[in-house]
């Protein structure tokens, strides 16, 4: 039976993780507080490898198809870099390097974003000769914006099962398909929905995604987002924004204000994003994470409900309209913080 699948699987995840978390201390995979940081004791960053070898342990179980088996192992790349920067602190160049060449390799699949789909008095805008630069180009940015919002207990991984959900809702309201039909998207809810378990509430077995694990997640969501529009066409493109609406509008916001506001390297970390400012409001992880999540949902519907009796054009100009919005009480916080 399949529940008893999911079963195993959560048995396993909750097993791995003991052992990564004992293993952890032993390997120094620790991260250590510093000025940047939050949290004041050293932590293991061991959540992205937990979900990777949870994730491998479900497709035993499942047998997923053939995109979703390259997607898996491609991804080891990703770990294993991500792994080296949590340890080593790898340059951003580098970091990019590996991301566009983990990129690059997914192409073997076969799948690519070879279109955006039709728009009211437009029509289709193919993508032709840009389709394989556009493809890595939005990969990457997923990625690091991901890597951007995993600042505080809860928020990345959150954004992340938040994300899986909009996935799910709006496949459901596109073309009627029960979430009972993907498996690996509640494989990867399960998984993540324990990890944070113990990255939200535990003291005595408290983790850490580290990089490995931020990139890890930005990457199956961008690849699952390109393969759910482009591949089974479940639902339009421009719903994908609403999908990772909060971790595109950090990113863009952050980058721009590092490199045209300050003028300085605009991949290199510091605690000015938006849920570092609304961290010194609220003074909890916790009610920040769940208030970043809950706006993401409601973003999530909020485009849904535009594009069902609006069509894709309006779409795509609230999204751009609520970008603006969020730009605006960004540095209003942003300021004010600056000043204390």
């Amino acid at each position: 039976m399949i529940i008893n699948k999911y079963f195993f699987v959560l048995i396993f995840t909750i097993f791995i993780l003991y052992i990564l978390y004992t293993l952890s201390k032993h390997l120094n995979l620790l991260d250590l507080p510093e000025n940047r940081k939050v949290h004041n004791k050293p932590t293991p960053f061991v959540g992205g490898l937990i979900i990777f070898f949870s994730i491998i342990f479900s497709s035993i179980l499942f047998e997923y198809n053939y995109f979703f088996n390259y997607l898996i192992y491609t991804s080891s790349l990703i770990i294993i870099i991500g792994l080296i920067d949590d340890k080593y602190n790898l340059s951003p160049y580098t970091r990019l390097f590996f991301q566009f060449t983990t990129s690059f390799i997914m192409f073997g699949s076969g799948l690519i974003i070879s279109n955006l789909g039709e728009y009211e008095f437009v029509g289709l805008i193919n993508l032709y000769i840009f389709s394989y630069l556009f493809t890595a180009f939005s990969i990457v940015l997923l990625i690091n914006a991901f890597n951007f919002i995993d600042g505080i207990d809860g928020l990345c991984g959150g954004m992340f099962v938040s994300s899986l959900i909009l996935i799910l809702v709006f496949s459901f309201f596109e073309i009627g398909n029960s979430i009972f039909h993907y498996f690996f998207i509640n494989n990867l809810i399960l998984i993540t929905l324990i990890f944070l378990i113990f990255n939200i509430f535990s003291n005595r077995l408290k983790i850490f995604l580290g990089d490995s694990g931020s990139m890890l997640l930005g990457l199956l969501l961008g690849w699952l987002i390109v393969y759910y529009t482009s591949e089974e066409k479940n639902f339009h493109p421009v719903l994908a924004l609403w999908v990772i609406s909060y971790p595109i509008y950090d990113f863009l916001t952050v980058f721009s204000r590092r490199l045209f506001y300050e003028r300085k390297n605009p991949m290199l970390s510091d605690k000015y994003h938006f849920h570092h400012l609304l961290l010194s409001i609220f003074s909890s992880h916790k009610k920040v994470s769940l208030i970043l999540n809950i706006f993401a949902i409601c973003f999530g519907i909020f485009g849904l409900i535009i594009f069902k009796y609006f069509g894709s054009i309006i779409c795509l100009l609230s999204f751009i309209l609520i970008l603006f919005l969020y730009n605006l009480l960004y540095y209003k916080l942003f300021n004010i913080q600056k000043k204390i």
